[in-house]
């Protein structure tokens, strides 16, 4: 129960030090406490989800890049990748 309750208190403080930056990123607010476990728990797996590639033409210059998606990703997904 202490475990839950300091874990509550830290997401509060984080989004409480970084409730500006997420706004003006335009971060839904759904996924604050994910994003905070996420960073807590190094967990960095958005490779899981999708890619990004580089773009080449013939010559081998580099046009760009682009995201591809490797899962699906539902419209309700609380891991915050269609931020």
């Amino acid at each position: 129960m202490e475990a839950e309750l300091l874990l509550k208190e830290l997401t509060e403080k984080f989004i409480e030090l970084h409730r500006n930056q997420l706004v003006a990123c335009g971060v839904p607010e759904i996924y604050w406490p994910t994003l905070f476990n996420k960073l807590k728990d190094e967990e960095f797996d958005a490779g899981n989800y999708f890619q990004i590639c580089q773009r080449v033409d013939e010559d081998d210059e580099i046009m760009g890049y682009k995201a591809i998606c490797c899962n699906d990703l539902s419209k309700n997904d609380s891991n915050g990748y269609k931020i």
